[in-house]
């Protein structure tokens, strides 16, 4: 089950969405088949994810709620942080502000007393947009907060996370039209330093350092 959830998860990561619903159902058979009920939330969020993804919105929506759930009955608190997020990020791009806040703060609470923070950066990044969205703080505000979560991703040597906090940052410098700002941020994580390294963040980073130059 442990192989599959790994296997799982970098579906997820390099975003073949039709690969994590078919692992998903696969990770979940085997835990109802041998009991591992401490996998069944990373299986259903991710999958529902996924469904979001493809643009499957209810079915997505309701595998993420009763994967939260059984998370929080059964699962591992540093795996909760990133499926808390994850939903967040799904019902931020649908438009649903509010629930996103709601699962934000629950992530954050968790973080705080669990002192589990290494996909903490993602909360911090998440919040920073969905609060700028929903008009509770200003650009500057939220390009501060992005910029503390791609040094908390730094500090925690998440590089995909830093490189993902990085992006974000540069789009709002873009948007404030500090373009050579933005392009130095991008600089300091495309550099000599990433080279021979490959990822979708780092490609979305190089992608928009190039539209840039």
């Amino acid at each position: 089950a442990t192989a599959y959830l790994f296997s799982l998860q970098i579906s997820h990561y390099i975003r073949d969405h039709p690969g994590v619903v078919a692992r998903a159902e696969t990770l979940l058979a085997l835990c109802e088949k041998h009991r591992f009920p401490q996998w069944v939330g990373s299986g259903l969020v991710l999958s529902g994810v996924s469904h979001v993804a493809q643009g499957s919105t209810d079915l997505g929506l309701k595998l993420i709620d009763d994967g939260l759930k059984a998370q929080r009955a059964k699962g591992h608190a540093g795996i909760s942080l990133m499926l808390l997020a994850l939903a967040a990020d799904s019902h931020l791009k649908l438009g649903n502000a509010g629930r996103a806040v709601e699962l934000l703060t629950e992530a954050t609470e968790l973080a705080d007393k669990s002192h589990v923070g290494w996909y903490r950066p993602e909360v911090v990044r998440l919040q920073a947009e969905v609060m700028l969205q929903t008009n509770q703080i200003a650009v500057d505000d939220a390009i501060a907060r992005i910029e503390h979560a791609a040094w908390l991703a730094h500090e925690k040597g998440s590089i995909a996370l830093e490189w993902r906090a990085t992006t974000a940052l540069a789009r709002m410098l873009e948007q404030r039209r500090q373009v050579d700002e933005a392009r130095k941020r991008l600089l300091a994580v495309c550099g000599p330093l990433a080279d021979g390294l490959d990822s979708m963040e780092l490609d979305e980073a190089r992608t928009l350092l190039a539209s840039l130059s």
